[in-house]
């Protein structure tokens, strides 16, 4: 999927979400990106994956937009709904075309 249509996909069924990082010098940084977020179906409950867990789809565009230092790393924490609901990143794997980071897969764990 290219980066246009990854973006259009996001706009009409994603939602924004908060990506937020504890930075060394001890305060938070964030971005907001329109994500899709699902649950695991029961036959993907394997290899550390536990249920309540989620998947999250992102674009990279917001990321780089807002400077933020990307990719997502385990140990950012994902807000949602207002920031009413929070998971935090447990494993991240990104997408690239034509050599450019276009998408990341997280799975996150809700706290």
């Amino acid at each position: 999927m290219d980066t246009r249509a990854l973006e259009n996909v996001l706009s009409r069924n994603g939602e924004t979400i908060t990506l937020r990082r504890l930075t060394g010098r001890g305060f938070w940084i964030d971005v907001q990106c329109r994500a899709r977020v699902n649950d695991y179906s029961p036959d993907e409950m394997q290899g550390g994956i536990e249920q309540g867990d989620q998947k999250v789809v992102l674009s990279n565009a917001e990321i780089t937009a807002a400077q933020w230092p990307g990719p997502p790393r385990v140990g950012d924490v994902i807000l949602r709904n207002g920031g009413t609901l929070t998971a935090v990143v447990r494993a991240v794997s990104s997408n690239t075309l034509d050599n450019m980071v276009v998408r990341h897969n997280l799975t996150v764990r809700g706290t």
